[in-house]
């Protein structure tokens, strides 16, 4: 996403048809304001980001430089994109990795660390799922009780997501570990753990450690 400014002249979303034809600076500098200033602002903003999900990060952390109508406006626009994003992809689109990262792809966003258990039926459509919530680098998932969710829904597999709020999505031993432990515990409950998946700023990465 990272780009330089080409020019800097002020477009403004009426005058440049459809909003889809306007670029990350564009759509940015309108949610701004209309001044010429304010694509300056833009473009250093975008500039600075490796991908519209860093882009939410930065705004949900100290530091930046916006006023405080404008960084409500740019907040409310990217929690929208994240909540259009859900909606689109439904249960019965689930099947495959890619479909998990769309749908929890909020979880990028968040300052903490989070896990969500996805109950899946044998056509992996979404039947229930449960949230844990951390701290800044871990969060603790008691390995019974998530399985007793999964249990309690009537699902005979399940998918995890969790992020990475440092940005980075690659897995840790850590992240291995346990799933290596639930993937374990899920047989012996003749359950499936179909995949375990890390979202972050940076992209997404698959955890192996056990999923079948």
């Amino acid at each position: 996403m990272a780009q330089l400014c080409t020019y800097l002249a002020p477009r403004s979303a009426a005058g440049s048809g459809s909003v889809q034809t306007l670029s990350d600076v564009d759509l940015v500098a309108v949610l701004i304001g209309p001044t010429p200033d304010d694509r300056w602002r833009a473009c250093a903003l975008v500039a600075r980001q490796a991908s519209l999900a860093a882009l939410g990060v930065t705004l949900r952390a100290p530091g930046h430089d916006l006023d405080g109508a404008s960084h409500r406006r740019l907040l409310a626009a990217v929690e929208l994109g994240c909540r259009a994003l859900a909606d689109k992809c439904d249960a019965a689109q689930l099947r495959r990795v890619q479909d998990l990262v769309a749908r929890y792809r909020d979880l990028a966003l968040s300052d903490a660390e989070q896990l969500v258990v996805v109950c899946l039926d044998a056509g992996r459509h979404l039947v229930a799922e449960y949230r844990f919530h951390g701290g800044l680098d871990s969060v603790t998932a008691p390995l019974p009780l998530l399985l007793r969710r999964v249990l309690e829904s009537g699902a005979p597999g399940f998918a995890l997501v969790h992020n990475h709020p440092s940005g980075d999505p690659r897995p840790s031993a850590a992240d291995r570990a346990f799933t290596e432990r639930v993937a374990a515990a899920a047989r012996l409950c003749d359950l499936r753990l179909f995949e375990h998946v890390v979202v972050a700023a940076r992209g997404w990465a698959r955890v192996p450690g056990g999923t079948s």
